[in-house]
């Protein structure tokens, strides 16, 4: 009783009468009576709670910090003992142990505060980094350990000095002698990054919180710049395997068969509403949503992963992803003969594909779905990347549910950040130009700048490049001869020509025009359904003259991307030389219903083409803006002797050319994905899909061509059908959801839907024409 009563007076007296010691002898005192309570502790069953080690440890990182304040950069004398002293490295014994129990809670705690608090750079001291190295290692080994919080702490206060300092992190590079692959070869160092081990046991955790914060310590070591720690990751660590893993359970574990609008509807982003695993016990089992989420939740993670990964990390993880997931799993899956199991695995990875946009991780899907097989022109017979020739294929399956969901995933495919598809695709079988009848080598070239046509005598007297030079002057030998000019435009055969005409058909060629023939075509463009006033109108959302919610800025696009050498290129081609030159080109496209069958009236069409011309403005602004900094494709040296459209597009335009024939859903399907290529500012798809001017080689074949054939197909079925108006009236009324009481269905609905959609998708085209023009004339 009198001993109790003398310990409490002596503790009332330190705490009352002021401190005579220094701080260092004052760290020290703490330090010592940690030791001694060790030494004479005879019950190490005793927690760590009860006894005095958690205050001395929270007095001694007191003193640190406020000496760190004083001293800053130098090492002050508290600092210096516990250097000297190895107290790091035995805390970390007496961690490593757990004894007293909670010693290692506290060691953790003390490690993370001193790494937090000092200012002094404390990692590179020899006595620090070899302790913290080994605590590292003690951090994931038990799995639901009691410490998990803070281990993870721990290491996420390491990843945190590492991104203020990366050098740092090659301080916790272990090196391992590699066995020596034969007599004569020396064995290489092989690196071991022991961090990420312990986050990524970590990230296994059951605790959701601490798995999370696991995998933000993981980003961290996977963006560190070092090179030597991106190869130890890469190649000595489960990182990239494991990360693909998940990806592959979580797809294994989708129903097989499931409706793609309820695909389509679901949207995860990476979060704490996070599944490490699939063993749900007496849980209820989640649903098919969920399981959609918790596939897109980690593929979002391995898109950010992908987007800030060192590119040796990045590339590792899209080699596994070929390999691991798409052949091993997708391929299966997307090729299988039943439609039901087809269609739902395509929607899956359509959706998949939505929420990327990683270029390595885009670059990756792109090249295992369509190759990059792209130097080389496609010919009519097999092509060397199968794959992508069946899924092409089954663009034109027998089943229109398959078929639009295969043009649906190439539609995605086409919206990534991506130049090997576009050109894979489409480009590289057009860059040769030999669907032009009259394209020359030397028409091979991009027209270059304005100054060597004005040298030449060149220039339209409104300073513009016409559309065919009228001076005889000839070039120097070093220059080539100048581009011939275009003969008349390709014209629908003798026999189409004249059924188009007796039925009231405008869609006749328009050939260059001369001065003498400008007036005559006025006159007949003013009595279009769509007039040169009504395409000047909705032409001013372009300049500037009409602002409204959906107005794109063009100028303040070419400012920030630098026009980017595509939109240069459309610039410079010669079918985008005018505006009165475009605005022919786009009256052609709306013309191409003749004027008594066109379902609305010039009054009411202006509106309908502004609604286009607000879309196309939004659209071709996002594409050109994502092709600002693709690069030029140079033309092959093409030694085919006729034109070929390549596999896809010739699939779209066999599609095309039955448009009257096909149900309204795969047409609709069809007319999207090619307004979508249309879109792309690269000159031959422009030329090709909207010079309706171009002379076109023997059995060469365009959009242009193809709606004028359909519209003297359009023609040929009117004459049998005497209510062909009226009905298509009420076709349109019927697919926009007006006022429609009392209309009847017409037995051939299908055929005057269609043709609503041939017309709709012609000032579509229009539309997206002329602001792709609008664009490149004002970057030329």
């Amino acid at each position: 009783m009198f001993s109790r009563v003398s310990s409490f007076v002596r503790q009332a007296a330190e705490v009352l009468a002021p401190s005579s010691l220094s701080p260092r002898d004052e760290f020290r005192s703490h330090w010592k009576g940690i030791t001694t309570l060790l030494i004479e502790s005879k019950d190490d069953r005793v927690p760590v709670q009860e006894t005095k080690i958690p205050k001395n440890l929270t007095k001694m990182l007191t003193l640190l910090i406020d000496e760190d304040k004083h001293y800053g950069d130098n090492t002050g004398p508290c600092l210096e003992f516990l250097l000297q002293h190895k107290i790091l490295e035995t805390l970390f014994t007496l961690g490593r142990g757990d004894t007293p129990p909670g010693m290692k809670t506290q060691v953790l705690r003390f490690f993370s505060t001193l790494l937090t608090s000092i200012k002094h750079p404390l990692l590179p001291q020899v006595h620090v980094h070899k302790p913290v190295q080994r605590l590292i290692k003690c951090c994931g080994n038990v799995t639901a350990g009691p410490t998990e919080l803070e281990e993870v702490d721990f290491l996420l206060t390491l990843c945190q000095k590492f991104r203020s300092d990366s050098s740092l992190a090659n301080f916790f590079l272990e090196t391992y002698s590699s066995v020596s692959p034969g007599p004569n070869q020396k064995s290489k160092p092989v690196f071991r990054f022991h961090l990420l081990s312990a986050l990524l046991e970590l990230s296994s955790s059951a605790d959701v919180s601490v798995a999370m914060k696991a995998y933000e310590g993981l980003i961290v070591c996977v963006s560190l710049p070092e090179e030597t720690v991106a190869l130890a990751i890469a190649n000595n660590s489960k990182y990239c395997q494991q990360v693909v893993q998940h990806l592959a359970v979580r797809f294994t574990a989708l129903p097989s068969t499931l409706d793609d609008i309820d695909i389509a509807r679901v949207t995860a982003k990476w979060g704490f509403n996070l599944a490490n695993d699939f063993d749900w016990g007496d849980a209820p089992k989640p649903s098919a949503v969920q399981h959609i989420e918790y596939l897109l939740q980690w593929l979002d993670y391995i898109n950010q992963v992908m987007k800030l990964a060192h590119p040796i990390i990045s590339n590792r993880i899209a080699q596994n992803i070929q390999k691991d997931f798409l052949e091993n799993l997708i391929i299966p899956k997307i090729l299988q003969p039943n439609e039901e199991g087809a269609l739902t695995s395509i929607a899956y990875i359509s959706r998949m594909l939505e929420c990327i946009d990683a270029g390595t991780l885009v670059e990756a899907f792109a090249t295992f779905f369509i190759g990059n097989d792209v130097a080389v022109p496609e010919e009519r017979r097999a092509t060397a990347h199968q794959l992508r020739h069946k899924l092409i294929q089954k663009c034109d399956h027998m089943s229109d549910e398959l078929s639009i969901a295969y043009m649906q995933f190439f539609s995605v495919l086409l919206s990534l950040p991506c130049q090997q598809i576009i050109t894979n695709l489409v480009t590289r079988n057009l860059n040769g130009r030999l669907y032009n009848a009259v394209a020359t080598s030397n028409d091979l070239v991009y027209l270059s700048d304005k100054d060597m046509y004005k040298k030449y005598g060149l220039l339209a007297p409104d300073g513009k490049v016409p559309l065919s030079p009228q001076s005889k002057t000839e070039f120097p030998e070093d220059l080539g001869s100048p581009p011939p000019p275009p003969d008349s435009a390709t014209s629908p055969s003798p026999s189409e020509d004249d059924a188009a005409e007796a039925l009231g058909f405008r869609f006749s060629p328009v050939p260059v025009q001369t001065q003498a023939q400008s007036s005559s075509d006025a006159e007949s463009r003013a009595s279009s359904s769509v007039s040169a006033s009504t395409i000047a109108t909705v032409g001013t959302m372009v300049s500037g003259g009409h602002r409204d919610e959906g107005e794109i800025e063009f100028k303040a696009l070419i400012r920030r991307t630098g026009g980017g050498v595509l939109i240069r290129d459309l610039a410079r081609m010669r079918i985008v030389c005018s505006e009165d030159d475009v605005e022919k080109l786009v009256d052609r496209f709306l013309s191409i219903l003749p004027e008594d069958v066109a379902s609305t009236s010039p009054v009411s069409d202006t509106m309908t083409f502004e609604a286009y011309m607000a879309d196309a403005s939004r659209e071709v602004s996002s594409c050109f803006a994502m092709c600002s900094f693709w690069q030029r494709e140079e033309p092959p040296d093409d030694e085919r002797s006729e034109f070929y459209e390549g596999f896809f597009l010739d699939m779209l335009l066999n599609r095309l050319q039955r448009l009257l024939d096909q149900p309204y859903e795969v047409n609709l399907v069809l007319t999207r994905l090619l307004i979508q290529i249309s879109r792309f500012p690269h000159p031959t798809i422009h030329e090709y899909l909207f010079d309706a001017n171009v002379q076109l080689a023997p059995n060469s074949r365009s959009v242009f061509s193809i709606l004028c054939q359909l519209c003297v197909d359009i023609a040929q079925k009117r004459q049998k059908l005497p209510d062909f108006v009226q009905s298509f009236a009420e076709a349109r009324q019927r697919l926009t959801s007006q006022e429609s009481t009392g209309i009847q269905s017409s037995p051939n609905h299908a055929l005057f839907d269609n043709v609503v959609l041939l017309e709709e998708f012609s000032k579509e085209l229009a539309a997206t024409l002329y602001t792709k023009s609008m664009v490149s004339l004002q970057e030329a």
